[in-house]
């Protein structure tokens, strides 16, 4: 609520401990339907000391200091000040910096993101792949390479494979392509089991992007021996084709 006349947006923050910072952003709307967004810059004033009357617009902050800026809302700058404490030892903290993350960059967070993929508590790890699947990011194979080629993915839940396949469509699209149709035509001779459930959901992945370079993929992988993964192929295919299939309109006289 804004009053007539001068108005002052005050802020006491605390820091437990490690690197931090202070963003915000106030977005005024006036009754004409206009907007004004006002972000916190370079214009804020900060101090040590909360002397009485700070919180009020007529006090005197001739002996504050103008805030120190990392970088503006939404630009990628502001993810180095959290690299620190992407692997603080207190969970809670690295939950915090995920939530800061989507924040903070929307569109520019998808390879820090990825990081939090090696992290050793599966809670952290599932809700960085649900930033991943439902935000704008946009990577590179080569980025998740180290997370999906590393011997621990294998010992990952059936359920969170999946989610890092949905992740890699989502944000990797057609560079995940020939790392899948390895997965469906290649022969292992040990762990055959895990091999073939990875297998299995590559060949799910390969369904869902449904594009020609997918489909060959797929193709491939029905000539295979393991019958699991040829089955697997299929039923991609099938769902694959349905999902392209032109709708038939029929028109009676």
């Amino acid at each position: 609520h804004l009053a007539k006349g001068s108005n002052l947006i005050a802020l006491r923050c605390r820091n437990e401990g490690g690197p931090a910072g202070m963003i915000g952003e106030l977005v005024v709307k006036y009754a004409d339907g206009s907007v004004q967004k006002i972000a916190t810059d370079k214009t804020w004033l900060g101090s040590t000391e909360g002397k009485e009357g700070w919180q009020q617009p007529k006090f005197d902050d001739k002996a504050w200091k103008p805030a120190h800026v990392i970088g503006k809302l939404g630009n990628g700058q502001l993810l180095k000040s959290l690299d620190p404490l992407k692997h603080h030892a207190d969970v809670r903290l690295r939950k915090e910096v995920l939530r800061a993350i989507k924040t903070l960059c929307p569109q520019s967070a998808g390879n820090s993101l990825i990081d939090f993929l090696r992290d050793g508590e599966e809670t952290i790890r599932l809700s960085a792949l649900k930033q991943l699947v439902s935000g704008p990011y946009t990577t590179t194979f080569a980025a998740w390479a180290p997370v999906v080629t590393h011997s621990a993915f294998l010992e990952r839940s059936h359920s969170e494979k999946h989610a890092v396949f949905l992740a890699m469509g989502h944000t990797a699209g057609e560079e995940c392509v020939p790392y899948w149709q390895e997965l469906v035509t290649r022969r292992f001779w040990t762990r055959r089991r895990v091999h073939a459930e990875v297998a299995v959901l590559a060949a799910e992945a390969l369904g869902l992007r449904g594009t020609p370079a997918a489909i060959i993929a797929l193709r491939d992988g029905q000539r295979r021996f393991n019958k699991t993964i040829r089955e697997a192929c299929r039923v991609a295919l099938d769902a694959a084709a349905k999902r392209t299939a032109a709708p038939t309109v029929k028109m009676h006289a």
